[in-house]
């Protein structure tokens, strides 16, 4: 037809698109098999399979060959020049080989990329986290979508307070500092580390 234009690209299990190796490109998709590639206007979507022929038991950590069935998982990944990128994870199910095992049916872990239930790659979460550490949820929600990553502000919270503490080095020396915040009406005061010359605290 005169004038049309396709509103999207799919790559099909024939293209020379599938027999790229993901991991020359994508390291953290290392490990995968590209089985489908679909881009549409603002969205790539990648059918992505496991190729590792047994996977581990997660109680008794012995590895099985049986695969009993298999599951699509949607996982998030870094966007391409602004795109949003998908990926369909083609999961399978595991029988545990052994009898007196609890675990009879296990889902097959991807680790490496993406947590046990994670809905976006560990390379998306660490990302994220700049992003709120640098500008805050609000900001950050507007700045992440903006380059391609749907995230709400609560979730970017959520990420902050998901962190471990980090350790703090508790100051050997400490200097004591006063201010003023409204000249004759309103005083603070600021605790210096003396050794490394940082603020430790500000009241």
């Amino acid at each position: 037809m005169r004038g049309h234009r396709p509103r999207g690209l799919t790559a099909y299990p024939g293209s020379p698109l599938m027999h790229l190796n993901p991991a020359r490109f994508l390291p953290h998709l290392k490990g995968l098999r590209f089985d489908h590639v679909e881009i549409a206007e603002r969205r790539i979507t990648l059918t992505v399979t496991a190729i590792a022929a047994t996977a581990a038991c997660p109680l008794c950590q012995q590895r099985s060959t049986t695969v009993r069935s298999t599951y699509t998982r949607t996982v998030a990944d870094l966007p391409w020049s602004g795109m949003t990128v998908s990926l369909q994870v083609q999961t399978r199910r595991f029988a545990c080989p052994v009898a007196s095992c609890e675990r009879k049916i296990f889902c097959e872990r991807l680790t490496p990329f993406v947590a046990v239930y994670g809905r976006r790659t560990h390379d998306v979460r660490a990302a994220l986290r700049r992003i709120v550490r640098a500008l805050g949820g609000k900001a950050g929600a507007r700045l992440a979508a903006h380059q391609g990553i749907g995230v709400s502000r609560m979730t970017l919270l959520r990420l902050i307070h998901a962190d471990p503490a980090a350790e703090v080095e508790v100051p050997r020396v400490i200097g004591i500092d006063d201010w003023s915040r409204r000249r004759g009406r309103r005083y603070g005061s600021i605790i210096v580390d003396h050794d490394s010359g940082t603020q430790a605290q500000r009241a």
